[in-house]
C-alpha cells in the first residue's frame, strides 16, 4: 500500500488497495483465504454447521486427472460448486453414452476454459471435489435431470463455496481475466534521489443493486438459472472483469474495497444501497423464521437468538414477491424452465413458511400473489405451450412486477425498515416494489391443487386450479372497444362501471398486440381481490377473467384492473357494493 510522503502534487490523488492484474493469479488467493477465514470465524448465517453429504455425483480432482465420482449416499465431504453460463457453444456434458468412461476419467482437453480454470482454482485452494451441472447430471436422461435438479437447493446450500464465472458469456471465454496496471517512479519531496512506486489502474466496474442491468460486465447474473444458484449458496466467489469479489450470507467484499461499505449503506441515494442483496435475503429468512434459519446451529445459540428476535413471517411473503419481480426479468433459454429454475428457492422458502406452494404462488397469500402485472404494462404474452395456470406469473413470457408501492429493506442488524417508492409506468426500474398488505379482501379460497409434471414437487406443473368464492361482476359491455394504446393511457384500455373509471392491463391475447384493439369475442368479468393503501386513498384491485368454455363456471385470468376508493370495505365499493352474494368459480 502506498503511503503519500511523495511530492505535494500527488496529495489529492485517491489511494486504494492494490488489485493484482490477474483475477486468477497467486496474488489473489491470500485475499480469498482471508475472506473465507473471516466468514468461518464470525458469520453465524454462513457455511454448513457440519460436514455435508456429498451430492450424488461430484468431480474428483487430482491434478489434471479428473473423474466422475459416484457418492455412496452416506458419504460426507466438502465440495465446491461452479456457477457458469452455458452460452451458445457446446460444453462438455455427461450423457448415458459416456457416463461409464467419465467415471474412469474425463479428458482434460475436452473441458472448456471456464471448467479448467474452476477445477484448477479449486485444487489450489485445497479442494478435492467440485460439482458442475453439465458433468454431474446426465443431460440426455430426463428422469435423472428431474431427480438431480430437484436437489439444487441442498447442493448449493451445502457447498463450502460457489465459484462464479461472473464475467464469462460462454465456457470458452475462460474464468480469469488479465488487465494492465501502470507503474510510475515518483521522487520524494525531501529526498530527490529516493523514489516511491505508484501503481495506477483503470476504474473498476462494480456490481450494482440490480446486476442484470449490466450484462456487458456481469453476463452470468442476467441468467434465470443463476439467480437461485447465487441466493442458495452460502458463499459466492465472483470472478469479474477486473477483480474478484465475495458475497456471503452476511457481507459483500471486493479486492479494491469499494463494495466493503455496502452493508453500511443506509440511504437509497447511496450508490451502494441495496448492493448486498444476497446478505439481505439471508437476513430476511432469519427474521421471518429464526428457528428454521438456524436449525443446524448449536441449541444454546438457537434459543438465545430466538428469544431475542420475534418471527416476522410477513417479511417472507414480501421477499417472495420481490424475488419474482427480479427473477422474471432474467434470461432463460427454455420457456419450460421457468418454474424449475426457481424450484430450489421455493424449497428454501417452503422450509420457512408452513403453507403449500402453488405454481410460483403460496396458498396463504394466493390472492395477493396473483396481483402481478406484465412488464411493460399491457405487453405481456402467454407462453405458446401451456406451462402454468393462467393465474400464475409462470404462464407469461417475460417480466412481471407486483402492484403497490412498498419496498422492503433490511438493515445490517436485521431490523426491518420500509421505504415507500412509486414507480413511473412499469419499467424494470420498479422491479422489487411489492405491497405488504391487502385490506378488505373479499375472496375466499375453497380448494387448490397443482400437479407436478415430474419428480420435482416445486418444479414444472402439468395442471392446476383454484376454487374460490368471491364477488364477480360482468363488465363485458363496460369496456371501451378500439381504444388505442398510447402514452396518455398508462394501462392501454379503460373500463367504466357505475360512472367510475379504471385503468387496466391485459396479460395476453385479450388485446390485439399489433394495433392495440380490444377483442370482445367473449364475456369478461371482474373478480374483486382487495385494496392497497396509497396516499390517503385505496387502490381496489380486481382480476379480469374470461370463461374457459362458454357456459361453464371455469375461468382464466386475462388481465388486472384497479380503481381508486376511499374505503377498503367491499360494501362501500362503487363497483361491487351493490352485489349481495358471492359466486363460486374455478380459476384455471
Amino acid at each position: 500500500m502506498l503511503t503519500f510522503k511523495v511530492c505535494k502534487r500527488w496529495n489529492k490523488v485517491p489511494v486504494a488497495p492494490y488489485v493484482p492484474p490477474n483475477t486468477g493469479g497467486a496474488r489473489s488467493l491470500p485475499q480469498v483465504v482471508e475472506w473465507m477465514e473471516d466468514c468461518d470465524a464470525h458469520h453465524l448465517l454462513c457455511g454448513p454447521a457440519q460436514l455435508p453429504l456429498l451430492p450424488s455425483r461430484v468431480l474428483e480432482i487430482n491434478g489434471q486427472n479428473l473423474r466422475l465420482h459416484i457418492s455412496s449416499g452416506e458419504e460426507r465431504g466438502t465440495y465446491v460448486c461452479l456457477s457458469h453460463c452455458w452460452g451458445t457453444s457446446q460444453v462438455c456434458t455427461t450423457t448415458r453414452k459416456n457416463i461409464d468412461s467419465h467415471i474412469r476419467a474425463i479428458d482434460w482437453d475436452s473441458l472448456s476454459g471456464v471448467f479448467k480454470d474452476a477445477i484448477t482454482y479449486t485444487q489450489t485452494m485445497g479442494g478435492k471435489y467440485i460439482w458442475i451441472d453439465s458433468l454431474c447430471i446426465i443431460q440426455d436422461d430426463q428422469a435423472d435431470w428431474e431427480l438431480e435438479s430437484a436437489k439444487m437447493a441442498d447442493i448449493y446450500q451445502n457447498a463450502v463455496l460457489t465459484i462464479a464465472a461472473t464475467h464469462a458469456r460462454t465456457g470458452t471465454d475462460g474464468m480469469f481475466r488479465n488487465f494492465k496496471n501502470s507503474t510510475f517512479l515518483v521522487p520524494l519531496d525531501d529526498e530527490p534521489d529516493v523514489t516511491e512506486t505508484i501503481h495506477v489502474r483503470d476504474r473498476i466496474d462494480h456490481i450494482t443493486r440490480r446486476p442484470w442491468r449490466n450484462p456487458e460486465h456481469f453476463p452470468l447474473l442476467s441468467r434465470a438459472w443463476v439467480y437461485q444458484e447465487r441466493y442458495l449458496s452460502q458463499r459466492v466467489l465472483h470472478f469479474g472483469p477486473q477483480e474478484i469479489f465475495w458475497e456471503c450470507n452476511e457481507t459483500l467484499r471486493c479486492q479494491c474495497s469499494y463494495l466493503n461499505c455496502a452493508n453500511d449503506a443506509s440511504s437509497m441515494f447511496d450508490l451502494n444501497f441495496g448492493v448486498d442483496s444476497k446478505s439481505a435475503h439471508a437476513r430476511c429468512l432469519f427474521r421471518g423464521n429464526p428457528r428454521v434459519a438456524l436449525a443446524d446451529r448449536p441449541a444454546d445459540i438457537i434459543e438465545s437468538l430466538v428469544a431475542e428476535y420475534i418471527p416476522e413471517p410477513k417479511l417472507l411473503q414480501i421477499r417472495w414477491r420481490e424475488m419474482i419481480t427480479e427473477f422474471t426479468g432474467l434470461g432463460i433459454t427454455k420457456p419450460s424452465d421457468r418454474l424449475p429454475a426457481l424450484s430450489g428457492l421455493a424449497k428454501q422458502m417452503k422450509r420457512h413458511r408452513a403453507t403449500r406452494y402453488l405454481a410460483g404462488l403460496w396458498e396463504d397469500t394466493v390472492f395477493h400473489d396473483m396481483l402481478w402485472l406484465p412488464v411493460p404494462i399491457g405487453g405481456g404474452r402467454r407462453q405458446q405451450v401451456w406451462q402454468a395456470p393462467s393465474w400464475s406469473w409462470a404462464s407469461m413470457i417475460g417480466a412481471v412486477k407486483y402492484v403497490g408501492s412498498e419496498t422492503m429493506v433490511l438493515e445490517k442488524d436485521g431490523a426491518p425498515k420500509t421505504i415507500y417508492m412509486r414507480d413511473s409506468g412499469g419499467s424494470m426500474q420498479s422491479a422489487g416494489g411489492v405491497a405488504a398488505t391487502i385490506e378488505g379482501t373479499s375472496c375466499r379460497l375453497l380448494e387448490a391443487n397443482c400437479s407436478p409434471a415430474g419428480l420435482d414437487l416445486t418444479g414444472a406443473v402439468c395442471s392446476g386450479y383454484l376454487k374460490v368464492a368471491g364477488f364477480l361482476l360482468d363488465v363485458t359491455k363496460e369496456i371501451s372497444p378500439l381504444f388505442p394504446l398510447n402514452s396518455d393511457t398508462l394501462h392501454g384500455q379503460h373500463l367504466i362501471v357505475n360512472g367510475v373509471e379504471a385503468s387496466m392491463s391485459s396479460d395476453s391475447a385479450f388485446w390485439k398486440h399489433d394495433n392495440g384493439e380490444l377483442r370482445l369475442d367473449c364475456e369478461i368479468y371482474a373478480l374483486r381481490i382487495g385494496c392497497i393503501f396509497f396516499v390517503g386513498l385505496y387502490e381496489e384491485w380486481s382480476l379480469l377473467l374470461r370463461q374457459a368454455e362458454p357456459g361453464d363456471n371455469c375461468f382464466e385470468r386475462c388481465g388486472i384492473v384497479s380503481v381508486m376508493s376511499k374505503s377498503p370495505a367491499r360494501e362501500e365499493s362503487k363497483w361491487f357494493g351493490s352485489l349481495s352474494s358471492e359466486t363460486v368459480i374455478t380459476l384455471l
